[in-house]
């Protein structure tokens, strides 16, 4: 009849770990992308380090969804094209209804024409995008993007900066 607060306490590095696994396959596989086992570790040293708002694995599995997510959206050239053309028979579609209602069936008969020409544009690019589909790969730049979007706290690798070397130079 009430609720109360029930204190669930937050896993370690090693079962979060063992959780991102075991969903690794379910993301890779909806976001038609590939992510290596290693990636799952920095995921969690990341976020460990740079998200102090949420607890695991909820943060991590959300990086690992937006990652995937983001990877899998580049370069999709195809993708918006399809979506331009599929906004444009929605729209073929309305004005070709009403010219059907208004009982002028000439421009609607024009309209259908076009609207036929939009569908195989369309599915000429589904096709050639379905044959050419490549899965993917995540790479830690693109998990250190989606960790800055969401903290707005700029991670950079020490190996490539100049900071590495700070104390020779100093």
């Amino acid at each position: 009849r009430r609720f109360q607060k029930i204190e669930i306490i937050e896993p370690n590095e090693e079962k979060t770990y063992q959780i991102l696994l075991e969903l690794k396959d379910l993301y890779c596989s909806f976001h038609s992308v590939s992510i290596e086992d290693d990636l799952l570790k920095e995921i969690i040293s990341l976020t460990n380090k740079y998200m102090h708002n949420r607890m695991q694995p909820d943060k991590s599995i959300d990086i690992l969804d937006e990652v995937c997510s983001k990877v899998q959206l580049q370069n999709s050239k195809e993708q918006n094209e399809i979506r331009l053309i599929k906004r444009r028979l929605d729209k073929l579609q309305i004005e070709k209804n009403n010219f059907v209602v208004k009982q002028d069936f000439k421009n609607a008969l024009i309209l259908r024409e076009k609207e036929k020409e939009l569908l195989d544009k369309k599915n000429n690019l589904l096709f050639k995008n379905f044959k050419n589909t490549k899965i993917k790969k995540v790479t830690l730049s693109d998990i250190e993007e989606v960790i800055f979007e969401k903290t707005r706290i700029p991670i950079f690798n020490m190996e490539t900066s100049n900071l590495k070397n700070l104390e020779l130079s100093l």
